[in-house]
């Protein structure tokens, strides 16, 4: 029976259920629209239900969910002027179909019909709730999945700063040649996220993320056989760096955005954050102490053994993405480059990618440099290492609170007071005295921004364009973020060679982290809606 409505309506964009839901809120929201738990009762559906029915309509415009004006906690939704014009459309394709099926019934059939679904649906529901129940599991699986795997990539990403000096030793090349081959690494990692990204959004995540497994594990393998800047080039800065980001926040958040409710989707972005904080503070320490004991080679050794093991949980991410809108809608026409189009004329997004640029320059400067700044002020090794710990440590709470709060206040103002955070920081570390406390004291207030700025950058670019091609489209502000890295990571080396210290570059990062904060603030972001409800 739902098959015939929808082949009736599919001209119209809307299948049976959609239709309905308008045709709800038309008829008993009015101007003021439903609460979303009166209109859950006016559709005999559960919460869950309703709201995976109601995201194809959000996405498109055709409804809009809003704060109730005398109780913030409960959500009211509307149905638009765009949605009553698609209703409108819609109306004689349902008239057509109700019409063959009170002709093929009669009218005893169809009311017998009815009473059947009266005594059958509440045990429908309670199998749908069951139902409900498994698939919100499984996203949360998919989402820890996620989590481990960019664990592994940006814990490995993350601890090449630890090798620069062993490198160097090693191969004789000089700290700026080694530094610019990382740099590659840097522009790499975000110049092929896109890509994968769209190779994602065509054909699913699982088989990008095997690939970078295994460009990954070759990378670093190949950089223990290679002593030239060309092999450094090619095993650092662009095996390694293409295997890491097939494996890294486009792709990840990208697919599971498609698999978490619209209201959950910021937490998660900050669930899968954590997953990458956590592996720095697990691999930083890790490759400190095999490098120490055992020497560098081995310790690049274990990290190509351990970048194989995303591969086998890449099964959990594999199947082609779905797309949110119903099959048929004119949002589900939009191809890529029309979006594209879109994208680039929008200024919130170029905002997005200012602020990104500048998060990548202070993020590889200091991954890159950080041993390098501990070695010029005369403290052991370990403090660097250390430090980088502490970041992904703190960074595991920075980026679970930064997903949090995306849920409750605009993700532009969690962005610029992260970034004028930075600015603060260096400046009082320029000024403190160079000992191991500062330094761990330095690390512990950087990390709780220090990739905490994904999850709301990423839920703004799906705020402004939706979930289709997010890992395109996020992918794009990674390529900006990692634009800025390679200059954060080649201008730190010269500027070492060229002054013997860093000092020009702290005072950049720190005006660079000012203007990221400034230039948020005209991001266009509607006011994110309660999550709690007693709707």
């Amino acid at each position: 029976m739902t098959a015939l409505y929808d082949r009736e309506l599919a001209p119209s964009g809307l299948k049976l259920t959609q239709y309905s839901l308008l045709a709800t809120l038309r008829r008993e929201g009015g101007d003021a629209g439903l609460a979303v738990s009166g209109l859950a009762a006016a559709m005999d559906m559960d919460r869950t239900t309703l709201t995976r029915n109601l995201r194809p309509l959000l996405d498109q415009g055709l409804v809009e969910l809003g704060a109730d004006e005398s109780d913030a906690r409960v959500r009211r939704a509307r149905i638009t002027p765009r949605g009553h014009a698609v209703f409108g459309k819609a109306m004689p394709y349902w008239r057509v179909a109700q019409d063959f099926v009170n002709r093929t019934l009669g009218e005893g059939d169809v009311a017998a019909l009815h009473g059947w679904l009266d005594r059958v649906t509440p045990a429908f529901r309670l199998e749908s709730m069951g139902n409900e129940s498994m698939a919100t599991r499984n996203s949360w699986i998919f989402v820890l999945a996620a989590a481990a795997i960019l664990m592994v990539t940006m814990g490995t990403r993350q601890s090449m700063g630890l090798f620069l000096s062993p490198l160097n030793t090693h191969t004789g090349l000089g700290i700026a040649s080694i530094s610019f081959a990382m740099a590659i690494g840097q522009f790499v990692w975000g110049a092929v996220q896109p890509i994968f990204g769209a190779v994602a959004d065509r054909w699913g995540p699982g088989r990008v993320i095997v690939f970078g497994s295994l460009l990954l594990t070759v990378g670093c393998a190949l950089t223990t056989q290679v002593t030239s800047e060309w092999g450094l080039i090619v095993a650092i800065g662009v095996l390694s760096a293409a295997g890491a980001g097939a494996g890294s926040f486009s792709i990840l958040i990208g697919a599971t955005a498609q698999h978490v409710p619209t209201e959950r989707r910021s937490f998660a972005g900050g669930v899968i954050n954590a997953g990458g904080s956590l592996g720095q503070f697990i691999f930083a320490p890790l490759n400190q102490a095999i490098l120490s004991a055992f020497g560098w080679m081995q310790a690049m050794w274990m990290m190509a053994a351990v970048a194989l093991t995303t591969a086998p949980m890449a099964w959990w991410l594999r199947g082609r993405p779905r797309s949110p809108l119903a099959a048929g809608t004119p949002a589900a026409e939009l191809t890529l480059r029309q979006q594209l189009k879109i994208a680039a004329r929008d200024r919130s997004y170029w905002c997005l990618h200012a602020g990104f640029f500048t998060c990548g320059f202070h993020i590889a400067f200091l991954v890159t440099h950080m041993p390098g700044e501990v070695n010029l002020c005369g403290l052991n090794a370990n403090v660097a290492a250390t430090s980088l710990a502490i970041i992904g440590l703190a960074n595991i709470g920075g980026s679970l609170a930064a997903g949090a709060l995306g849920s409750r206040m605009r993700m532009k103002h969690i962005l610029f007071w992260m970034y004028a955070s930075r600015a603060v920081a260096i400046l009082a570390y320029l000024a403190a005295p160079k000992e191991p406390w500062t330094f761990y004291l330095f690390s512990a207030v950087l990390g709780a921004t220090w990739l905490a700025t994904v999850p709301p950058t990423a839920g703004l670019t799906a705020k402004l364009f939706g979930t289709r091609y997010l890992a395109t489209l996020f992918g794009l502000t990674l390529l900006s973020h990692q634009i800025g890295g390679f200059f954060g990571a080649w201008l730190g080396g010269v500027a070492v060679v060229s002054n013997g210290n860093y000092l020009w570059m702290w005072w950049a990062d720190a005006a660079l982290a000012l203007g990221a904060a400034i230039v948020n603030l005209p991001i266009r972001e509607a006011r994110p809606t309660p999550v709690r409800a007693a709707a």
